[in-house]
């Protein structure tokens, strides 16, 4: 909105200086069109809406890292310094499992975890936190540690469980290759 004003008011400037050195109807058509250029350059420049967290849940599971990944990048930019870090180790985490999300069986348990870490539990915790007036956010409460303490600890808990669920996935996926790969030397050996 602020940049449709200014637009505006741009446009009301170049009506004004065109009004005083040519007809009133050249000097309208001309303000016009900077106002119709103007609009039309801030609408194809704006950025994208981000997704809401709760939005993540309905992502299918081949999408889900990615999805969650343009999320996590766009509630990085008000995360306290150690915060940001961690959002940054987490998405090259979900980027690395995006792959193994596209080849798991939505049915399974490990999907279902995964998509209650990643669709529920992680948005809840940064959604939660944002909810804090920022002048809280830096004051110890009963437990001695503040709220920003509690967001960093709860997203290292979440890293550490990407890690362990990419490795996981990884795992099933070595295990697989390897009774295939038994399968054929009994067969043809």
């Amino acid at each position: 909105m602020l940049r449709l004003v200014v637009a505006a008011i741009a446009a009301l400037f170049a009506w004004a200086l065109l009004a005083t050195v040519s007809a009133l109807a050249v000097a309208f058509a001309a303000a016009s069109a900077v106002m119709l250029l103007l609009t039309l350059l801030i609408f194809v420049r704006a950025d994208r809406p981000v997704r809401g967290g709760e939005a993540l849940a309905g992502a299918p599971l081949p999408r889900l890292a990615e999805e969650s990944v343009v999320w996590l990048a766009a509630q990085r930019r008000g995360l306290p310094a150690p915060a940001a870090q961690l959002a940054d180790s987490m998405i090259s985490k979900l980027d690395v499992l995006a792959p193994q999300l596209g080849r798991l069986d939505p049915r399974s348990p490990a999907a279902a975890a995964v998509r209650k870490l990643i669709a529920e539990e992680m948005p809840r915790l940064v959604d939660g936190w944002r909810t804090i007036p920022v002048s809280a956010r830096r004051a110890p409460g009963a437990d001695g540690r503040t709220p920003d303490d509690h967001l960093i600890n709860g997203l290292q808990l979440i890293e550490a469980e990407l890690g362990q669920a990419s490795e996981q996935l990884g795992r099933g996926s070595i295990d697989e290759i390897q009774v295939f790969g038994r399968y054929l030397e009994l067969k043809y050996d």
